[in-house]
């Protein structure tokens, strides 16, 4: 008795049951064959001895090898290909081949489930090849098309959810090895090739059902010799597959008894549309020199940084008892037994996104299948209800299983390496597994929770009680919603004004990490051209729009590509006119992030993480000091936050240079040198070696078939320690899907889903713009700004574009010039000496005395350094050329034969090179336009653009304008309530500078009244006062002198400057000294002294000293503020008075007065206030 399953449930279910419709409970066959059917209808006489292939069209296209092709050539000896192959085959066979004239020969695009040389036996009936295709959707016999989508759907790791739409069966029946020896018994083998596809993914059966002899070099007994090859070749000289330990070995005659796929006996799984994996475990005691790691085949091809997952893994073969345990880098978990091919493990969380083998590093964002529709800046307020979804037949194919809700917190603490991913909360448990659920916020239990500091986190999904479960997440958000009665009790009710000032506090002890990041393009249209440098970002962008949550008002976005070396990085927003929005003007504007986006390697360390280290040090800070700040914009906190993430404006942006190579192929240096050089093999392009730059680009050319030019086929790049990074033009009939191969070190890497937007790598990320999902299209960004830019022309050649900071100025070399902005000495030579002007040389001079300097070789040559190619199949002699001359100059027959070349290309010098070259006008007309976009983007980058620094407006107040370029004029206004104080109105110069003025600001129109209040109490007030002083104490002077009787009307003094006063006793006259100060003699004033004291009076000094004899009262003595007195040498002199004048008058009351002793010399002074 067999369990019966509903097959559309298990396709989306990931677990692989242990019973089956056909299997019994030992999981073994019972009552199902491991054939899929064929009758005599499906026999292919026309293959025989005479004819060994069959050639059948498809009514579909068939994707194999990255190559996708519309017929099949079915051969006798037991393998399809896609092209004549080689003349002959010499076994042992290896491949790929690189024939010497494809003309003759190519390299075999083969599918070979048992490539040997074979013969049909006439003695046994039915022997041969047998041929059916199965259309699905027309299909009668529906068993058969239960079991076909039920064999694909749980074949292999990888296979799940896939339902082919064509099913190709071939069957080779009792086929004997070539020229057995007629006295010998007969040995046959049978196996069966079932190919299915719905013209994307493309996997292969390969059914054994006996075999009995392995080689056909062994007439006697078929058993001595190079066993049959076994695997895959994708033709065009580029990747192949070989099946081992099985393939041209002597174990290839246990295939029968191994296999295991679809619990089936004989049954070998592979995909085989793109990469080839396989899907059949490797016993290591067959072979006991096979690498102990040996290589996995997984279920996805990256895994999540937050885990949950179930990753299904082919590799070693598993028993039922076996320990299995999966480790992502120092995680261990358990994994589980399904099949011998399969076994899975739930990922734990790793803290960053990777390929199971751990040699790659893909897109960093969390998931794109979210579970909340809403936005996360709507989560921090209390919605009532919150509406969860997620995806039911992922998390299990029963909807009635229960499942659990809870909240997940992500901390990174100053004290820990390593951040903290913990389980909070549950929201809910047991409620059913339906795809939705309505939470009810203010109906969350007051839970007494272990710590509140978690600011933002994940809801989690998973089924309740399983330990063994996936777990679907969330994006990232913010906790407010959950915590918020948390952290009022906790920390009262400015809960966030406290985390942002804690936040603060932490910034203030961090390093100045703004200002090692590159400066911001003053326009969307250089931030598009600086390829470099920055990206868009992938969430607000011109396609995606989702703007709003932290950048409301931006149409677009763009950032750093590469981490700063301190990890940080750089975030710049456009508006509608393309001009930067800066915080100055509102809180949405673009900022710099001490967390780059993307992290850090390794990852998985404090401020390292991708995307988790934004939220915590960049993110979340945004909404607690500004979001959820009362007033927002306007808060105080918010001014904090700005303090910190303050945007940079573009006021020191350069533009970099831009190079490029497009056409037959043709050449724009950054100093805009146009010229052309045919030349075959690889060369450099950019070659750059100084203290801060170690920058190698290199490029291939090719000839063009039966044409006497050559085109750009691949660019490889290294950039300081960055990984080697090739982009390879992939052959004709390789480009049905993927136009080009991205190698890393070696690697080849593909976008695996549609929202993979960019591969990291060793100091490179390689970008796929917007609606680009054919790999036609990629940038590689570097560490040191540099940028290389890949396109395919619709005319089959690759087109490629460099952008240079201004770092490299000065410090490059080969076929895109010296970049000194002086075209003069473009051409300079590989050992750094001056190369020939490029005004007026002839194509043929460019040839040979410049650009064939730059030819590279196999090992390093004196001032070249070595190819940076991968060459994995094809060498480097093979492409290298250096007798190819190409065509330099055209004759009269060559315009004549193309009449229409002025019509199609007007005055462009190249496309007449290439239209006639090549005979191709639609060549021509590309490599027009090619030329056209390089100077528009030379044009372009090329334009001064000024723009006037960051103004910000004033809290509580409004500008006029929030754009920055030349003859902008602002006014500031204040809201309602405020009054401005300082400069209503500011005009951007066309220096780039503001018109001088003070700084606006609103001040409450209480608090300017009050101001003004104590400006009049401070002033006014105090003057009064002494002004009443003055008078109560003129009063009180004049009345004691009537009382005494010697009451004199007051003398004003008169208003000189002070004086500086010299006495020489020597001299009886006023002496003029050297600086023109005059002298009184020390007896004159010592008589004016002796009469003031005789008056009990003390003198002001202030007063005129003039000699009697003198009548000109302007002879004063001195005009300096310190009065000196010089005595003589005698006993009785006057010594020294210093700084009569010690403090000036206070309102003219204060008086500096000298006093005489009763020898009537000067003895001291004193400053006195007079009652």
């Amino acid at each position: 008795m067999t369990a019966t399953l509903n097959i559309s449930q298990i396709a989306h279910q990931f677990i692989y049951p242990t019973l089956s419709p056909r299997l019994g409970a030992d999981g073994r066959v019972n009552d199902r064959p491991l054939f899929y059917p064929y009758d005599a209808g499906d026999y292919r006489t026309e293959i025989n001895s005479m004819k060994q292939f069959h050639d059948q069209p498809l009514p579909f296209r068939l994707p194999f090898f990255g190559f996708a092709f519309t017929y099949i050539w079915i051969h006798k000896d037991g393998y399809v290909c896609f092209n004549k192959g080689l003349k002959s085959y010499t076994f042992p066979v290896s491949f790929p081949t690189v024939p010497d004239d494809t003309n003759i020969e190519e390299d075999p695009s083969m599918i070979a489930i048992w490539f040997a040389h074979q013969d049909i036996p006439q003695e046994v009936d039915g022997s041969g090849v047998y041929y059916r295709l199965i259309e699905m959707g027309t299909e009668q016999d529906q068993q058969l098309v239960d079991m076909i989508e039920w064999d694909f759907d749980t074949a292999m790791s990888g296979s799940a959810g896939f339902s082919p739409t064509f099913v190709i069966v071939i069957t080779w029946k009792n086929m004997t090895f070539a020229n057995k020896r007629p006295d010998r018994p007969l040995k046959t083998n049978t196996y069966q090739m079932i190919i299915g596809t719905d013209e994307i993914s493309t996997f292969a059966f390969f059914n054994y059902e006996w075999i009995t002899w392995i080689t056909h070099l062994d007439n006697y007994d078929g058993l001595n010799g190079p066993p049959a090859f076994i695997g895959f070749n994708g033709g065009n000289s580029t990747r192949a597959y070989e099946y081992l330990p099985y393939s041209q070995n002597p174990r290839v005659s246990l295939l029968p008894v191994l296999g295991y796929g679809n619990n089936l006996l004989g049954r070998f799984i592979f995909q085989i549309d793109n990469v080839l994996f396989t899907g059949a475990c490797v016993n290591k005691d067959l072979d006991p020199n096979l690498s102990d790691r040996l290589g996995l085949t997984t279920s996805i091809n990256y895994i999540l940084s937050l885990g949950g997952e179930m990753l299904n893994v082919t590799g070693p073969c598993f028993a039922p008892d076996s320990v299995i345990t999966c480790r992502f880098d120092s995680w261990k978990v358990r994994g589980k037994f399904f099949t011998e091919n399969i076994a899975a493990c739930i990922t734990p969380p790793v803290m960053y996104e990777e390929s199971p083998e751990s040699r790659r590093e893909f897109d960093v964002w969390v998931d794109r299948v979210e579970l909340l529709e809403m936005m996360p800046d709507l989560l921090d307020k209390e919605e009532n209800p919150m509406i969860i979804e997620w995806n039911w037949d992922t998390l299990h194919w029963d909807s009635s299983k229960q499942v659990t809700l809870s909240i997940w917190g992500y901390q990174e603490m100053t004290d820990s390496l390593y951040p903290t991913l913990k389980w909070v909360a549950d929201i809910v448990r047991g409620v059913p597994n339906s795809g939705q659920y309505s939470l009810n916020v203010k109906d969350l239990p007051d839970l007494r929770l272990d710590r509140y500091d978690y600011h933002f986190g994940f809801i989690g999904v998973n089924i309740t009680d399983e330990a063994f479960t996936i777990t679907q997440w969330s994006k990232p958000m913010p906790l407010g919603w959950f915590f918020r009665k948390h952290w009022r009790r906790e920390y009262g009710s400015k809960w966030n004004e406290r985390f942002c000032r804690d936040w603060f506090e932490r910034e203030s002890q961090e390093d100045r990490f703004a200002i090692t990041l590159f400066r911001c393009p003053c326009t969307v249209t250089q931030s598009d051209l600086d390829r470099g440098r920055f990206s868009p970002d992938q969430q607000c962008n011109v396609i995606d729009k989702k703007c709003d949550a932290l950048h409301h008002g931006a149409q677009h976005c763009v950032r750093t590509s590469r981490p700063s070396l301190g990890g940080s990085g750089q975030q710049c927003c456009y508006d509608d006119y393309g001009e930067l929005i800066q915080s100055a003007d509102t809180m949405y504007g673009g900022r710099p992030s001490r967390a780059f986006v993307y992290g850090k390697h390794p990852f998985k360390m404090r401020m390292m993480t991708p995307t988790l280290s934004f939220w915590q040090f960049d993110i979340m800070p945004f909404f607690y000091c500004c979001k959820w700040a009362p007033k927002e914009d306007n808060s105080h906190t918010c001014q904090m936050f700005n303090y910190w993430r303050t945007s940079q404006d573009c006021s020191s942006y350069q533009p970099p240079a831009i190079a490029s190579v497009f056409g037959d192929p043709h050449v724009i240096t950054f100093d805009q040198t146009n010229y052309t050089f045919n030349g075959k093999g690889e060369y450099v392009l950019v070659h750059t070696d100084n203290p801060v730059h170690k920058l190698d680009i290199h490029a291939r050319f090719e000839q063009i078939p039966n044409t006497n030019g050559t085109y750009l086929t691949a660019v490889a790049v290294r950039d300081n320690v960055s990984a080697i990074v090739e982009f390879r033009l992939r052959p004709p009939a390789a480009r049905w899907f993927h136009q080009i191969f991205l190698i890393a070190d070696k690697e080849y890497l593909f976008y695996w889903a549609d929202n993979m937007r960019s591969i990291h790598a060793r100091g490179v990320t390689v970008y796929e713009p917007a609606g680009i999902r054919n790999m036609s299209h990629m940038i590689a960004m570097f560490d040191s700004g540099a940028g290389v830019e890949v396109m395919v022309s619709p005319v089959g050649s690759l087109t490629v574009n460099v952008y240079l900071p201004n770092s490299f100025m000065n410090n490059t070399r080969g076929l895109l010039g010296k970049w000194s902005r002086d075209p003069d000495d473009d051409f300079e030579l590989p050992d750094g000496t001056r190369g020939p002007r490029p005004q007026g040389l002839t194509a043929r001079q460019v040839h040979t005395d410049f650009a064939q300097k730059y030819r590279l070789f196999e090992t390093r040559q004196q001032h070249l350094p070595q190819s940076l190619f991968f060459h994995d199949v094809v060498s480097h002699s093979k492409y290298d050329d250096f007798r190819f001359e190409p065509k330099f100059e055209f004759t009269r027959e060559d315009t004549d034969q193309y009449a229409d070349v002025d019509h199609v290309c007007s005055d462009s010098k190249a496309c007449a090179y290439d239209y006639m070259v090549t005979g191709d006008k639609a060549f021509g007309e590309q490599t027009k336009k090619s030329e056209a976009m390089a100077q528009n983007m030379h044009q372009e980058v090329s334009q001064k653009v000024v723009r006037c620094p960051a103004l910000a407006k004033p809290i509580n107040g409004r500008k006029t304008e929030n754009r920055y370029w030349p003859g902008t004029i602002v006014r500031f206004a204040c809201d309602e309530g405020y009054r401005l104080v300082g400069y209503e109105v500011r005009r951007c110069r066309e220096d780039g500078l503001w018109s001088w003025g003070v700084d606006p600001q609103c001040i409450k129109v209480v608090t300017y009244s009050l101001i003004l209040s104590g400006v009049f109490v401070g002033c006014i007030v105090p003057a009064l006062v002494m002004c009443a002083l003055f008078a109560f104490c003129w009063y009180r002077g004049k009345g004691y002198r009537r009382r005494s009787g010697q009451y004199e009307p007051h003398r004003p003094a008169p208003a000189l400057p002070p004086k500086t006063y010299k006495f020489v006793e020597e001299e009886r006259r006023p002496v003029l000294t050297g600086s023109g100060l005059k002298v009184a003699p020390k007896a004159a004033l010592d008589q004016s002294l002796k009469s003031l004291v005789s008056t009990d009076k003390s003198y002001d000094v202030d007063n005129d000293f003039s000699d009697g004899d003198n009548e000109d009262d302007d002879t004063t003595i001195g005009e300096d503020e310190e009065a000196g007195v010089r005595a003589g040498t005698g006993v009785d002199g006057f010594g020294v008075i210093k700084q009569l004048h010690a403090r000036p008058y206070s309102a003219s009351f204060g008086q500096t007065k000298a006093e005489i002793n009763g020898d009537n010399h000067l003895t001291s002074y004193r400053s006195d206030t007079l009652v």
